[in-house]
């Protein structure tokens, strides 16, 4: 597998992921590497998020804001270009949110989500060896990961 990235995500696109409604995160650039490669989530500091993780007998609830809460494997990358009412299947996206989120741009690059995995407990940045999260993703290397 290829070298791991870290991506910053909005909580509300988490939790389509992790319904399985999310086929593609759609990036203004992806990482330019063979597929497949693993993609830790780190949910942003966007309003107030929790989830509830455990056992029948036992739930936590776990503060999602600013922690990495799960993570998929990129199979594949397709670079798709407009008209984006065309592109918006797996997305959860609408035409004008693409157009929106393009801002000009000639594409986007749809990362395919597979095996989706949300964490029982969220991790924290320090266990990626990082202090501050990425604005989009970087690269990470898996020996930093606690």
């Amino acid at each position: 597998m290829s070298r791991p990235i870290l991506m910053s995500l909005n909580p509300q696109w988490f939790h389509l992921m992790a319904a399985g409604m999310k086929a593609f995160e759609v990036r203004k650039r992806a990482p330019m590497q063979k597929h497949p490669y693993k993609v830790y989530l780190y949910c942003t500091k966007h309003g107030e998020d929790t989830y509830r993780a455990g056992v029948l007998w036992k739930f936590e609830s776990y503060k999602m804001n600013g922690t990495v809460c799960g993570e998929f494997t990129c199979v594949s990358t397709t670079d798709r270009t407009p008209p984006w009412s065309q592109n918006t299947f797996g997305t959860c996206l609408t035409a004008r949110d693409l157009y929106d989120y393009a801002g000009g741009a000639n594409k986007l690059s749809y990362m395919e989500i597979s095996d989706f995995q949300l964490y029982e407990k969220p991790k924290r940045l320090e266990d990626f060896g990082l202090k501050i999260p990425p604005v989009s993703w970087q690269y990470i290397d898996e020996e930093d990961i606690k």
